[in-house]
């Protein structure tokens, strides 16, 4: 860290501050752009085999990512409730935020839980996914068939927080995506896993 300058560090303090203290209440800062049930047909998100608005919440088929049409955001605090409908040993679900992919390279962020009870945070550049937090076990996640866990990530800067129905499971800090997109994702080796999401709220930090 000595190649660091302390213009740097008391940057990210201070970024480290104001993520904080949007952990603790919800921030006079933040303002809501998207909010929605997700079991209302929403509007500005595509229905098609991958990605299909149903009456119990939207579903994210095995290996997409699906979007709202929606600005592209930088410091973005984002909750999302999940369930896996059909899961695998390999299955994942989360939250893809600060996407700039392009049709031919994937480019962003990741948050994943898995049905046993595992948490990640990738980030992925032209298409090759780095961990910056491995999987890891965390008692806030709910297991089992048919599980709901409601997942937060709060990105302001480079520092990010990661919650699960409302207990901080981590913390991370990359500087690799300034903003981009926010999307609901699904993974699994074998393509065949399925997850509903419900109760999406994402919000600006900041100005």
């Amino acid at each position: 860290m000595s190649g660091f300058s302390t213009g740097y560090n008391s940057a990210l303090a201070a970024q480290t501050q104001t993520a904080e203290a949007a952990m603790a209440t919800p921030s006079v800062n933040e303002t809501v752009i998207y909010q929605d049930s997700l079991t209302d047909t929403p509007s500005g998100w595509p229905n098609d085999s991958h990605c299909a608005p149903k009456t119990d919440g939207y579903h994210v088929g095995s290996n997409f990512t699906c979007y709202p049409s929606i600005p592209s955001v930088g410091n973005v605090d984002v909750t999302v409730s999940v369930k896996g409908v059909k899961t695998d040993s390999s299955t994942s679900y989360g939250i893809s935020f600060r996407d700039t992919s392009t049709d031919t390279q994937g480019n962003y962020y990741d948050f994943e839980i898995t049905p046993d009870g595992q948490w990640a945070f990738f980030k992925v550049v032209n298409d090759k996914p780095t961990p910056i937090q491995n999987y890891q076990s965390s008692s806030a996640i709910q297991t089992g068939s048919g599980a709901t866990n409601q997942l937060r990530v709060l990105a302001v800067g480079s520092h990010f927080v990661f919650y699960v129905n409302g207990q901080q499971v981590g913390t991370a800090d990359d500087s690799t995506f300034a903003s981009g997109e926010v999307g609901l994702a699904t993974y699994d080796q074998n393509g065949v896993s399925d997850a509903v999401f419900t109760n999406l709220t994402i919000a600006r930090v900041g100005s």
